[in-house]
């Protein structure tokens, strides 16, 4: 299996004079292979910004990329989400892929608003997506 990974910015270009320029980055990642090459489940982790910064059609494009993806899951695999302002929350513990109606409710409720405590989403999200295999 082969893995593609994109990353574009919103606008490449960045004025020197400004103290601070603010970009979004969007990463695309593709595992590449035959569907028979698939038989280990997927343990995903998404870490999901819903700061003021988000407003608007932001928050609406996160949302419907993370519903996309849901919807692409299969049964054996696992799904936990982490939604960070201000502060990070765990939206859904980690657990396997079940009915994912409840999940893409959740996510469509997202609304964008507070600060950005990015370290507090990730540390959160490398806590929640870890599983022990023999639990």
């Amino acid at each position: 299996m082969k893995v593609n990974l994109q990353a574009v910015l919103s606008d490449s270009h960045v004025d020197v004079n400004k103290k601070s320029n603010q970009r979004q980055l969007a990463i695309s990642i593709a595992a590449l292979g035959d569907l028979k090459e698939r038989n280990l489940p997927l343990n995903l982790c998404l870490v999901l910004d819903r700061s003021g910064s988000m407003q608007g059609q932001p928050i609406e494009r996160v949302k419907e990329a993370a519903i996309s993806l849901v919807k692409k899951l299969q049964p054996r695999d696992r799904l936990s989400i982490i939604s960070f302002n201000h502060q990070a929350k765990v939206l859904v513990p980690n657990a396997m892929v079940g009915e994912m109606d409840d999940v893409k409710n959740q996510l469509r409720q997202l609304k964008a608003d507070g600060g950005t405590a990015i370290d507090e989403g990730m540390k959160l999200g490398l806590d929640t997506g870890r599983v022990s295999l023999f639990s």
